[in-house]
């Protein structure tokens, strides 16, 4: 990007500044463009009015202060009021509204984010393409709204008007491939990300998420560490950390999704995120107790990754002490987060009680996880994690009626989405399939995949109907005709029924349980689901099609 040009004017040749803070240009000096603030600026004691959607509008010492209140802050700023050129239509200003008030709020769920509380609306402001890609979303997430369908409005046409507008909108950044022009990639692909997942085109949003973690690395805004998790480089600005935050939660996501079986594993987090364990003493919001959760899940997905890769397959092996030290020091780190949780629980007043127990739900996940991660290819040690089964379910249980009283009863027609409960980030589903699939006791399977068929929304890339779906064939194929010759009552009784007889049921035997889980979601819009697993009889080293689910039929083809 060129930094000046020569201008004639009166005769004389002048400097015209091109580039820089929108401070300097105004006094018609040379920036030194130092992000989000310049030191010419600072250093002189002016406020550095910015770079557009790349930061400004304060002084170093008034950007130390805001660091460190932004620390403390336990609530979501408002966005900043956004407004549009005479030129836009009603339709846009309509859609960026129903943005503002529903889908930014909404889609992430119980982790709040400066990303879609303030990024989005300044990045809105100062880029087209941005801006497209935010109505197409908004359309998306406004057409899935029960109701909707019976309006006259083409929601569905209209966000793939915004969406072709925002591709051809972002060419030139591809061209230009700067920083600043990556920025705005980024950002715009994190809204795809979330465009698609909406839509159910699952494989497409890996895509972008794919693409997106690899910007990052190309334009060095993350760097490996020696544990082999990616994180922040040092000295980032505000808008950057906000880009790594969006892309470091659907990525963690992803690899939740992906935790049953072995694969390349890519995890990704903030620096600010890895606190010692014993600081802070207590977590002064939900936010902060979410981020100081998610290294320890990001640990224990890294220590299972490792675990599968080092270990020999057979039985009866022997893990290194590195590894035993390693789940130790998660499962102190859980610990503390424990302690420090129950003090926030004490301050959790209205609808954050929801967050806090979903946040506690993911704690005794996260302790099941860490207990069982040195024997990723043995399926047995979760008969002994039964009672933490148990503390799950209640836990669920308890979010699923507070769920239920909070939006009332709705009927969606079959593997259509309510937008109005969906969100992109991470909830209860992802849980309960677990449960459903490390959990062999008959009653507690039951349970989970009746509340997973309880609702019908997305969770990213967890689809509450399709989750289920698998979650009844997995325990189809498992148990068979195992316990045929005891359950008097048959398949389609309530689970409650069960109770009193499978109470002291004879637990699977092993040849049974199915391994390395792996489920694919094909067709954008989804149209198959492909459920693999590794086979026993070949030391687990073969991945083979174990079923095949066609969407428009409704049938599981075994092959």
């Amino acid at each position: 990007m060129d930094t000046s040009s020569i201008c004639a004017h009166d005769g004389k040749k002048a400097k015209k500044v091109k580039s820089g803070c929108r401070t300097c240009k105004v006094r018609k000096v040379k920036c030194d463009e130092g992000r989000p603030i310049c030191l010419r600026c600072t250093s002189t004691g002016r406020i550095c009015d910015g770079y557009g959607i790349w930061g400004g509008g304060e002084t170093l010492f008034s950007q130390q202060r805001r660091l460190a209140s932004e620390r403390q802050a336990r609530t979501v700023s408002r966005p900043p009021v956004v407004i549009f050129c005479p030129g836009s239509s009603l339709e846009e200003r309509d859609a960026f509204e129903w943005f503002k008030c529903r889908t930014a709020p909404k889609l992430p769920g119980s982790f709040q984010s400066k990303f879609w509380s303030t990024l989005l609306h300044q990045a809105s402001l100062d880029e087209s393409a941005v801006l497209q890609a935010v109505l197409a979303l908004s359309s998306i997430h406004r057409g899935g709204h029960i109701g909707s369908q019976s309006c006259t409005i083409d929601y569905e046409g209209a966000a793939l008007r915004h969406y072709v507008r925002a591709i051809k909108g972002l060419q030139p950044h591809f061209t230009d491939k700067s920083k600043p022009s990556c920025r705005i990639a980024l950002i715009a692909c994190a809204v795809f990300i979330n465009i698609e997942l909406l839509r159910g085109h699952f494989q497409t949003a890996q895509t972008h998420l794919d693409n997106g973690v690899r910007i990052l690395q190309d334009i060095h805004l993350i760097s490996e560490g020696s544990d082999g998790i990616f994180r922040n480089v040092p000295g980032l600005g505000s808008t950057d950390i906000w880009i790594v935050e969006i892309f470091a939660r659907m990525q963690l996501q992803t690899e939740m999704f992906r935790c049953g079986y072995e694969h390349e594993c890519l995890l990704l987090e903030l620096t600010e995120w890895s606190t010692s364990h014993g600081t802070p003493a207590t977590f002064t919001s939900l936010k902060q107790s979410w981020e100081a959760l998610t290294p320890l899940l990001n640990q224990i997905l890294r220590l299972v990754s490792l675990v599968r890769h080092r270990v020999p397959r057979q039985p009866g092996c022997q893990t290194s002490d590195e590894m035993l030290q390693f789940q130790h020091s998660i499962q102190k780190g859980l610990a503390w987060w424990y302690e420090t949780a129950e003090v926030l629980q004490q301050r959790v007043v209205g609808e954050e009680r929801r967050a806090f127990h979903l946040l506690m739900t993911y704690h005794t996940l996260a302790n099941i996880m860490a207990d069982t991660a040195l024997q990723p290819n043995n399926e047995l040690v979760y008969d002994a994690q039964t009672a933490k089964f148990q503390q799950l379910m209640q836990q669920l249980t308890y979010l699923h009626d507070v769920s239920s009283n909070h939006a009332g009863p709705k009927t969606v027609p079959k593997y259509t989405m309510d937008m109005e409960t969906s969100i992109t980030d991470i909830g209860w589903t992802a849980v309960l399939y677990y449960i459903v699939t490390k959990c062999r006791v008959p009653t507690i399977r039951a349970k989970a995949i009746k509340l997973l068929e309880s609702r019908s929304h997305r969770e990213g890339m967890w689809d509450s109907r399709v989750m289920a779906c698998v979650a009844r064939k997995v325990v189809s194929m498992e148990e068979a005709d195992f316990y045929q010759d005891i359950d008097k009552y048959g398949r389609s009784m309530q689970p409650e029924l069960w109770s009193p007889l499978r109470k002291h049921l004879p637990p699977l035997p092993d040849f049974h349980r199915l391994r390395e889980l792996e489920v694919v979601l094909s067709g954008a819009p989804l149209q198959n689901i492909m459920l693999f697993s590794k086979r026993q009889h070949d030391n687990f080293q073969n991945r083979v099609l174990l079923s095949q689910y066609d969407i428009q039929s409704g049938c599981w083809k075994d092959s």
